[in-house]
């Protein structure tokens, strides 16, 4: 698919193409080894998901109601009792705790130091979270980004790092839209969280 037609369906389904490489086509066939129409629709749809159409690039941490809280993170509000309402409009404060690794161990985070679950919040297009996948796609890609986490919001790295999870995973051997979204999920069967919205962008972009 050419760069031209990527960004005009990106366009057309409403997402901020400022954020897009101009070459994207030539991008996803160099890096993600991306070359069928199917898995340009199937990995556009999951990455336009993670981003709200390519406008959030950083995990929003600042949750205003303790039922958002208490859905989205119910191993901190629920399994571990901690008071939700203590952790509103307080995005540091936030991550700090659901994302800390001495706390919860069994997310395999990596955050062992004050400061590292909100340092290394999700960011990029698939919103890359903890600073053991921090480092893992540090030494990958060859660009420090424990040293520098910004970096994955940028428009230089954040589609790289996005393929380099494509690859590392093979979302691209999954064979369907649904079985590359609970790769992305984490989960083996079930409908995964998200998947109405990614099915929708799929079938808007296939449209355009």
């Amino acid at each position: 698919m050419t760069n031209e037609l990527i960004l005009r369906k990106l366009k057309a389904v409403g997402a901020n193409i400022g954020m897009v490489p101009e070459n994207v086509g030539e991008v996803l066939a160099k890096y993600g080894r991306i070359t069928t129409d199917e898995n340009v629709y199937i990995f556009l749809a999951n990455v336009l998901n993670e981003t709200g159409g390519f406008k959030l690039f950083v995990e929003n941490m600042n949750y205003t109601t303790t039922a958002q809280l208490i859905k989205v993170f119910p191993r901190a509000f629920v399994r571990k009792n901690y008071n939700p309402a203590e952790y509103l409009r307080s995005p540091a404060k936030l991550g700090n705790l659901v994302y800390d690794s001495r706390i919860f161990p069994n997310l395999g985070l990596g955050n062992d130091r004050d400061g590292d679950g909100y340092k290394f919040r999700g960011r990029g297009f698939i919103q890359i979270t903890g600073k053991f996948a921090y480092s893992a796609i540090s030494k990958r890609i060859g660009v420090d980004f424990v040293s520098n986490p910004d970096l994955l919001a940028t428009k230089e790295y954040a589609l790289l790092t996005a393929l380099d999870y494509w690859n590392k995973t093979k979302m691209g051997d999954a064979g369907s839209l649904i079985a590359a979204r609970r790769i992305m999920a984490g989960i083996k069967s079930g409908v995964p969280e998200g998947y109405s919205t990614v099915l929708n962008y799929y079938n808007k972009l296939k449209a355009a």
